[in-house]
């Protein structure tokens, strides 16, 4: 029988399970957080996947690859994401075939970019639309056991919802002053923030993820910044001599100094941002001990 919701039902997130008429006893909960040293991380793979029809996403696949100790014993898995504000939300619920026995060798975990093969399972996770409209929008708390990021749904302590929102909210955009992003992720910053970073210009720096070697730049095309860092993302060096022989992982982006692109014509020509770039790229010493080239002016 279908559960109803009266104003004394205590909201958990097996009332939602009710509501479709899953057994808590079907489920189990995954939680996925930030990992130390990761190359991505859960949320962004999610955010990467959310509104695709793609049916093996490299989310899907990272949830789907479990050691022998996680074992996916039940028929459907509900799915939370650590956002960047440290709230527990709801992403999907997903039907579970069981394993395909151990992953294919080469076999990548898209957050830690470690092979799995050696001691890893692959199961058949399949996204339902069982709850779609609820994903991004439901907060809950997880309690205090965050390390036990497995759990069955029917444990003694069902995870209350503290929070359902109208629709999904993207990131807040942190300001310019506070700007900090991984270059080989651009194509998965929330849209707004985009459009954010097409109405600034000016200084920006590069930092290797590997070795913490710096490179000062600056952005003075009509899209900004983002248009600027597109070609780092693209070819991963920007045309940069230096750039190109650096052996390195990534590089992480800040912003030094921003001008609204409005502001053009109070601000000058290129030539007015280029000596502020100069100053940058003294105060740091990027051309002697960065990856600044000694003839750029």
């Amino acid at each position: 029988m279908t559960a109803t919701l009266t104003k004394q039902t205590t909201l958990t997130f097996n009332t939602f399970l009710d509501l479709i008429e899953i057994a808590p006893s079907d489920v189990k909960l995954m939680r996925h957080a930030d990992k130390d040293g990761a190359i991505t991380s859960p949320y962004r793979l999610w955010l990467e996947s959310k509104g695709t029809k793609e049916k093996n996403s490299a989310f899907i696949l990272y949830q789907s690859l479990q050691t022998d100790k996680n074992s996916l014993d039940r028929p459907y898995v509900a799915s939370f994401v650590v956002t960047p504000d440290g709230e527990t939300v709801f992403v999907g619920l997903y039907e579970n075939k069981g394993s395909k026995g151990r992953a294919t060798q080469g076999t990548l975990c898209p957050v830690s970019g470690l092979d799995m093969s050696d001691d890893h399972n692959h199961y058949e996770l399949i996204e339902t639309s069982l709850l779609q409209d609820w994903a991004g929008r439901v907060v809950i708390d997880w309690g205090k056991g965050t390390r036990a990021w497995l759990q069955n749904a029917d444990n003694d302590s069902p995870k209350a919802i503290i929070l359902i929102r109208e629709s999904f909210q993207d990131e807040q955009f942190p300001s310019v002053d506070l700007f900090d992003w991984p270059v080989n992720e651009l194509h998965s910053m929330p849209e707004s923030w985009k459009m954010i970073l097409k109405h600034y210009q000016g200084i920006y720096l590069l930092v290797c993820q590997d070795t913490g070697k710096q490179y000062v730049g600056s952005a003075t095309g009509k899209e900004g910044f983002y248009q600027r860092w597109q070609a780092y993302q693209n070819g991963g060096h920007g045309g940069n001599d230096k750039m190109k022989s650096h052996q390195t992982s990534g590089y992480r982006v800040k912003i030094i100094q921003a001008f609204p692109v409005s502001d053009r014509l109070e601000l000058g020509n290129d030539k007015t941002i280029e000596k502020i770039e100069n100053r940058w790229m003294d105060k740091l010493g990027t051309r002697k001990y960065g990856l600044n080239t000694a003839w750029e002016s």
